[in-house]
C-alpha cells in the first residue's frame, strides 16, 4: 500500500499515481503533489462518525461507504483485525439500511464507536 494518501472532495485513500517525482508530461494538469502521510486510523474513524451525520442521499451514503472501506484497508494493513471486522459489519449495515433510517444510522455509529474503542 502506498505510504502517501490523498484527501480530496472526490477521493480519499492511497495515492494512485505511478511515480511521485516524474517530469510533468502532456496531459498532466497537476503541478503540485497533493498527497501526504496516511492519517491515523483513529482520525479516520472520527471522520466517519462525522460523515454519518450527513447521510441523507445516495451520494452521501456512497462517500461514507468509501471512507469506511478505506479505514478498513488501513486497519488490515496495520494488523488491527478486530477494528477491520467491525468496520466491515458497519459497511454491510450501511449498504442494507434505508436512507434517513435514524435507528440504522445509530447502530452503525455504535459499531464505529466500538471500533474506536477496540484494541488491535
Amino acid at each position: 500500500m502506498s505510504k502517501k494518501w490523498v484527501d480530496g472532495d472526490d477521493y480519499f485513500g492511497p495515492n494512485r499515481r505511478a511515480r511521485q517525482h516524474q517530469r510533468r508530461l502532456l496531459g498532466e494538469r497537476r503541478a503540485s503533489d497533493e498527497s501526504r502521510e496516511r492519517p491515523s486510523v483513529a482520525a479516520m474513524l472520527r471522520r466517519i462518525r462525522v460523515q454519518l451525520l450527513t447521510v441523507r442521499a445516495e451520494p452521501d451514503r456512497d462517500k461514507t461507504l468509501h471512507y469506511i472501506k478505506t479505514a478498513c484497508i488501513a486497519c488490515e494493513a496495520d494488523g488491527q483485525t478486530k477494528r477491520a471486522d467491525l468496520l466491515k459489519q458497519a459497511a454491510r449495515n450501511l449498504t442494507a439500511a434505508r436512507l434517513n433510517d435514524k435507528r440504522a444510522l445509530s447502530q452503525i455509529d455504535d459499531l464505529i464507536a466500538l471500533a474506536m474503542a477496540a484494541s488491535t
